[in-house]
């Protein structure tokens, strides 16, 4: 199964105080395939769409990496995107 084809709150559905950290390097997924998931994420975490698309537009071609979810020591929820960086 693709990773996009699933709905955010599933993959934001956890146990409380437990995270969880998805290799996906090996998938070839683009960030581009993600644009909408990563969407309801900014919606979700009040990220301003201009500040979103802005950074969508550098990174959209790159494969995602990492994508991590959980509760950190503060109690606050986190959503994290990891993707290759290029070389110089």
């Amino acid at each position: 199964m693709r990773l996009n084809s699933l709905s955010f709150d599933a993959i934001a559905a956890r146990l409380t105080n437990e995270s969880f950290d998805l290799n996906l390097h090996a998938a070839g997924i683009r960030i581009e395939e993600m644009r909408d998931l990563l969407a309801k994420a900014c919606a979700r975490y009040v990220i301003a769409a201009h500040q979103f698309q802005a950074l969508y537009q550098r990174i959209r071609h790159r494969t995602l990496g990492h994508l991590s979810d959980g509760i950190n020591r503060e109690v606050s929820d986190f959503l994290t995107l990891y993707y290759p960086v290029e070389s110089l």
